[in-house]
């Protein structure tokens, strides 16, 4: 999966890019986006060495993006799940509302999944394998149009 992208900034290896969202990708907030906003931005290998202002194509495997979108709502999907039904179970030893208290597990657990996820990306381990990569410059194309 290519996208376009402008440079923003450099850091090393790496280079900050704008890339117009893409329809498919919903509104999961992953990427930092708000609802009015049809752009965002990533940090992407520099194998080019595009300078700041630069119209580039992004690249990204598409496994990788599937795999990025079931890591975004398949995982919340399951805790929550799970929660759920363990909730369920648990219910009758508190003397709670059946009900309430395993809609709240599950609540509880798929606030937990989105804090694995968060973590998990802060400390590096899903970066490097969703890694966008700069491929070329885009010479025929810009991303305001």
């Amino acid at each position: 999966m290519e996208e376009l992208g402008k440079v923003i900034s450099v850091k090393g290896s790496k280079a900050k890019v704008l890339i117009n969202r893409h329809a498919a990708c919903g509104e999961c907030g992953a990427c930092q986006i708000g609802k009015e906003k049809m752009t965002m931005e990533t940090l992407a290998d520099n194998k080019i060495n595009a300078k700041p202002g630069d119209d580039v194509m992004v690249y990204m495997k598409f496994i990788n993006v599937m795999v990025a979108t079931g890591i975004a709502y398949g995982i919340p999907f399951l805790f929550f799940i799970v929660g759920i039904l363990v909730g369920w179970f648990l219910a009758p030893l508190t003397h709670f509302d059946q009900v309430i208290f395993s809609f709240l597990c599950g609540i509880i657990l798929l606030l937990v999944s989105y804090g694995i996820i968060y973590l998990s990306e802060k400390m590096g381990w899903l970066r490097l394998k969703f890694q966008p990569i700069i491929t070329k410059h885009a010479e025929n194309h810009s991303l305001s149009e």
